[in-house]
């Protein structure tokens, strides 16, 4: 760029911020709802994670495994990778699936392989349909996370 467009650019910006009202000229709105707590949280989170187009199978602790054997009958998984660090309980009721442990860490062409993943999550976020993973118990290597697979959470 030649100094004098550059000199023209900055005269324009000069310009118009000349005009412009000063900085802090007033309260800025905030007429909309800064908390609000639904009357049926998990409801509202499920109902979030669906705008997602997320499946959502709500169930007891104990009837993870059964959701999780389910899950993979559902999608035709014949290879599931979890966590070293997922209970095994998870996968306790998984019939003709190969359940992989990331224990050594596998490579990225390892987890190519796989049909699904199975992790927990920290945490879910009900106003937005967040879900966060933040490398804890359960949730595995996130910078090697498939793309293109299944992805089953347990929050």
């Amino acid at each position: 760029m030649s100094s004098e467009a550059r000199e023209e650019i900055l005269a324009r910006i000069r310009g118009v911020l000349a005009a412009a009202p000063p900085r802090g000229a007033g309260e800025v709105p905030r007429g909309y709802a800064r908390s609000r707590q639904p009357a049926d949280l998990l409801g509202h989170f499920v109902e979030r994670v669906a705008d997602y187009r997320a499946e959502v199978q709500r169930v007891a602790p104990r009837g993870v495994p059964d959701a999780v054997a389910a899950a993979c009958s559902r999608y035709g998984v014949r290879t599931l990778l979890v966590p070293a660090d997922a209970p095994d309980d998870w996968t306790s009721a998984v019939d003709g699936v190969t359940v992989v442990r990331d224990e050594p860490a596998l490579s990225v062409a390892e987890l190519d392989r796989a049909d699904a993943v199975l992790t927990g999550a920290a945490v879910g976020v009900a106003e937005t349909g967040t879900i966060v993973l933040d490398g804890g118990a359960g949730l595995g290597h996130k910078k090697k996370q498939t793309k293109n697979k299944k992805k089953l959470h347990k929050i």
